[in-house]
């Protein structure tokens, strides 16, 4: 079965050429309502009165000769019309099959993401509950979120705090005297070390708006790349990492950061809801959140970007799909 947008997409192509094609015959039904009115005319005008005109035999033959190129030019019109009516009918069938398509998919998407929804509440509860300094590490990023004026900004402070700590562990441990330099680097905590960020996939199931580099809907260069997806629509880790921010920021709302292997950071904006907590190890293609359900246009938007070193980057070097 098709993909929930690509059914809308396809709705949306059939609904065009449905109204182009009523257009049409409403341009074809005029005119030949103006040829049908014309001959109709001519039909009620006598013989006997063509010829007692002067002139009239003249233009009698003229009227035969145009006739003889009129009927024809109706005949193609009247089968071009009926191509047109009998593609207007075939399209309603095609929209009705695809609407039903469409509400099929949409009540099996809604029963699944409700499951879902169950599942990712439990998970989190059960992960609140064993780990002990959750509280803790989310106010260091909170605090940290208040400080930093833009994205770039957060993303350094965030790789800051993650240096800061991993060196006051290597001294503590180096001080303890307790392991090796070499396995202070994998201590547990905050120095989980990162897992292979797996096959890259687009954390939501859409169309691209606005590509990188492209500019925005405010005017301005993209930094990254904004995806129109279905409202409420799963959100899910493109690499995979581990959450450095999970959380609202400035103008952007609810947003997550994650940190993959190579120096690399994914930033997802646009979340109704989020499912992940800061610290947290995810696969690529674990749900980390919901889409929005509405938008500025009435059609939501996840935007994304991938930085590298705090950079941003073509997100295409990653994801094949936007090559």
């Amino acid at each position: 079965m098709k993909r929930h947008w690509e059914l809308e997409a396809r709705m949306a192509e059939l609904e065009k050429e449905r109204l182009d094609i009523r257009k049409s015959l409403e341009g074809d039904q005029k005119a030949m309502a103006k040829l049908v009115m014309a001959l109709q005319r001519l039909r009620r005008v006598p013989p006997e009165a063509l010829f007692a005109k002067p002139g009239a035999p003249l233009e009698a033959a003229q009227s035969a000769l145009l006739l003889g190129e009129i009927i024809p030019a109706l005949d193609n019109q009247a089968s071009d019309l009926k191509e047109k009516l009998v593609r207007l009918k075939n399209l309603s069938k095609e929209m009705q099959a695809d609407k039903e398509k469409l509400v099929a998919t949409a009540d099996k998407l809604k029963s699944e993401e409700k499951e879902l929804a169950k599942t990712l509440k439990n998970r989190e509860s059960i992960y609140a509950r064993t780990s002990e300094d959750l509280k803790t590490k989310q106010l260091e990023v909170k605090q940290i979120s208040a400080k930093a004026q833009n994205l770039k900004d957060l993303v350094g402070r965030l790789q800051k705090d993650r240096e800061e700590k991993k060196t006051a562990a290597l001294r503590q441990q180096r001080e303890q005297n307790t392991s090796s330099v070499r396995n202070a680097v994998y201590d547990p905590g905050p120095l989980t070390p990162l897992p292979p960020s797996g096959e890259a996939q687009l954390p939501v199931s859409g169309i691209i708006k606005t590509r990188f580099r492209e500019i925005d809907a405010i005017g301005a260069e993209s930094q990254g790349i904004s995806i129109t997806g279905r409202g409420g629509g799963l959100v899910v880790a493109p690499m995979a990492g581990q959450v450095r921010f999970a959380g609202a920021f400035k103008k952007y709302g609810n947003i997550v950061i994650i940190e993959h292997q190579g120096g690399y950071h994914s930033l997802i904006a646009g979340l109704e809801k989020i499912d992940t907590v800061v610290e947290r190890n995810v696969s690529a293609g674990e749900p980390i959140g919901t889409l929005k359900n509405t938008g500025n246009d009435g059609k939501p938007s996840l935007y994304y970007e991938l930085r590298l070193d705090g950079k941003p980057v073509n997100p295409a070097q990653k994801f094949a799909e936007l090559g």
